[in-house]
Order: C-alpha cells, then sequence, then structure tokens
C-alpha cells in the first residue's frame, strides 16, 4: 500500500515574502531509501470561479504572470482575505472585485483542494460556479495589470481545446464545471 514518504529533519524556510515562500525539504525514499530533496513553493489556498452571465459569457481575466512570462486568460480567483470566513466567501469577492459582477448562484465544485503542482508546490484552490452573473460596479482588482474579457461560452470551450488557455486552475475548474452546465 503507498504510504505519504517520511520527512527527514527540519523544513527550512529559505524567503518569505509577499505571501508566497520557498522551502527546502527532505524526504526518504521508501524503496530505494536515498534523501529526495524538494525546493517547494507555497502560496496557500484560493479560490477559482467559472462565471457565466446570463447571456452565456464566460468572464476571464487577462494576466501577465512572470512564471509563464505570458499573458494568460484566466478564470478569476484569488486567495482568502482576513474577511472571508470561506472560501465561497472568497469566491465571491473575487468575482465581484476582478469582474465588477455578481451572482446569487455560486456553487462549490468540489469538496477537496485541487493540487497546482503537486511535485513541487503546495499550492491548492477550491474551484467555484457562478451562474447568471449581472454586472453591478466597476472592477476593483488589487491589481490594474488584469483586463476582464466577455468569452461565449461555446468559445471559451473552443479555445480550451486549441490548447490556448494555458491555466491549469481554469482547466480543471471548467472541466469540473461542465456536469453543472445544463445548456451543454
Amino acid at each position: 500500500m503507498m504510504k505519504p514518504w517520511p520527512r527527514i529533519g527540519r523544513i527550512e524556510t529559505i524567503t518569505n515574502e509577499r505571501g508566497r515562500s520557498l522551502r527546502r525539504e527532505t524526504f526518504q525514499s521508501p524503496i530505494k531509501k536515498e534523501e529526495f530533496i524538494i525546493f517547494n513553493s507555497d502560496q496557500g489556498t484560493s479560490a477559482v470561479v467559472m462565471p457565466i452571465t446570463e447571456d452565456d459569457h464566460v468572464l476571464v481575466i487577462k494576466q501577465f504572470r512572470a512564471g509563464a512570462n505570458h499573458v494568460l486568460l484566466e478564470l478569476p480567483g484569488g486567495g482568502k482575505n482576513k474577511e472571508d470566513a470561506t472560501f465561497l466567501e472568497t469566491a465571491k469577492r473575487e468575482l465581484l472585485e476582478e469582474t465588477g459582477y455578481l451572482s446569487e448562484e455560486v456553487v462549490p465544485l468540489s469538496e477537496n483542494e485541487i493540487w497546482q503542482e503537486p511535485v513541487i508546490c503546495t499550492t491548492s484552490f477550491y474551484p467555484f460556479l457562478a451562474l447568471n452573473c449581472r454586472y453591478v460596479s466597476q472592477p476593483q482588482p488589487d491589481s490594474n495589470c488584469l483586463e476582464m474579457v466577455k468569452i461565449k461560452l461555446e468559445e471559451w470551450l473552443s479555445i480550451i481545446g486549441w490548447g490556448l488557455v494555458q491555466d491549469s486552475k481554469s482547466l480543471a475548474t471548467t472541466l469540473i464545471a461542465l456536469k453543472h452546465i445544463k445548456r451543454l
């Protein structure tokens, strides 16, 4: 039976700034009995929401991502604030901040967190679907370096199929949301 590998020694924090940390951790391989050193990136847990408007548009964010060195298409989302009691509240807040839209129908898509890159990251997210989103105000994002665009639901699924959406959180959230979208 597969079991977690034993951690050897202590976790060494190399740097910790702006809500992100880089840690060195050592594990022992149960088969070869060798040390396995990883440099673990941690950005915490976030909420990602797939917002669909009343007229079947997906609200998508264009944002530069340094790790990819590209402007990527992503679903709205972000980390939990002190005011957020739950990740559902985080999803609703991020939707409003990044798009200016609200939804009365925000559906959690998984009880479990989803790991973004479990080989070297402890960063995870909870996916949500927001239906019948309606515009209420100008977006108020934490960063002015993003742009919100509306894409027809069928087109969003098409550009995903062509490999043009490169953000794994958005891909996973869309895939899980498909069973809840009754119009397809």
